[in-house]
């Protein structure tokens, strides 16, 4: 029913191209910046380990919007700032890790990290579905990588129907 193509993209999958490019498309692929990040965590601290304490940073950050959405904090530009700051961050240590060929720690971490991208309350006033596109877009290649094509196809069906909600 699809095909992988050199390119890592699933074609036939998304039948509007425009779409297609979006959900593929990724700023933490851009420049030099995927380059450093592949070099920072192939240094002896991170290679081929779990980045316990990266995923904790993550961790705080899910709590701290849960408590946002509770009232408890401000939803200012300084917390949307921080929120987008951290999960660019983990995404690109997530490519950074699928680059160093572990599909396995990638998936691990961006499985957690999705929970950061949704919130009951603020879905509408953040970037959380660009955030979810790119995790999305990074957990199919993961799944790709480990021939769970199935995994990779649902993936990439989410990441189109976020794109379509937001393209219209």
């Amino acid at each position: 029913p699809f095909v992988c193509s050199s390119s890592m993209r699933i074609e036939g999958v998304i039948p509007n191209k425009w779409v297609e490019e979006i959900v593929y498309f990724s700023p933490v692929q851009v420049g030099n910046a995927r380059y450093q990040h592949l070099l920072y965590y192939q240094t002896d601290v991170y290679y081929r380990q779990y980045p316990e304490g990266k995923v904790e940073k993550l961790k705080t950050m899910t709590d701290l919007l849960r408590q946002v959405e509770l009232g408890i904090y401000p939803f200012d530009e300084k917390f949307k700032q921080a929120h987008f700051e951290t999960v660019m961050n983990h995404n690109r240590m997530g490519l950074a890790y699928l680059d160093m060929r572990q599909p396995g720690l990638t998936l691990k971490m961006l499985e957690k990290g999705l929970e950061c991208t949704t919130s009951s309350i603020y879905e509408s006033q953040a970037r959380f579905g660009f955030l979810r596109v790119i995790m999305l877009n990074l957990l199919a290649c993961a799944y790709r990588r480990l021939k769970q094509y199935d995994k990779a196809t649902s993936s990439l069906k989410k990441a189109v129907e976020i794109t379509e909600n937001y393209v219209g």
